[in-house]
């Protein structure tokens, strides 16, 4: 769980990285044709670059937080508070409560409804794991 979250964390916040620069500098040069000047050492360069850097961070401690959450029950079973059964099903409820209230907090986010937003985030993530069920179980 740690390797993938970590691979997984690294790789959206490079890509994140990428896109969010390509982005910001095409609009910056946009805004330079207009004003017909330079932007290079301005407020709004360090903006965007600051902005590009905190939506990477974010993307990259992402699918660690979340690991961590998710692993928590089985750092438990270590002081034979849990059995790992348990602690499985325990950190399946988990993962898929985390689903459900960040589609929540997307549909408010976006004024859509958040109890859509948040079942159809809840059975994503029931058919993910439906699926990496059955690929365990064909290897």
């Amino acid at each position: 769980m740690v390797t993938n979250s970590l691979a997984l964390g690294i790789f959206t916040g490079v890509s994140v990285y990428e896109a969010e620069s390509l982005e910001r500098d095409r609009k910056i040069v946009e805004l330079e044709r207009a004003l017909f000047r330079k932007l290079d050492e301005t407020t709004i360069a360090r903006s965007a670059r600051t902005a590009t850097a905190l939506t990477s961070l974010f993307n990259f401690l992402t699918p660690l937080a979340s690991c961590t959450v998710t692993a928590f029950p089985f750092l438990i079973t270590f002081l034979g508070i849990l059995e790992v059964k348990s602690a499985a099903l325990l950190s399946i409820a988990i993962a898929l409560g985390t689903l459900f209230l960040a589609g929540t907090y997307l549909g408010r986010l976006g004024k859509r409804n958040p109890w859509i937003k948040g079942s159809r985030m809840l059975a994503f993530g029931i058919l993910a794991f439906i699926i990496g069920y059955w690929i365990e179980k064909i290897i």
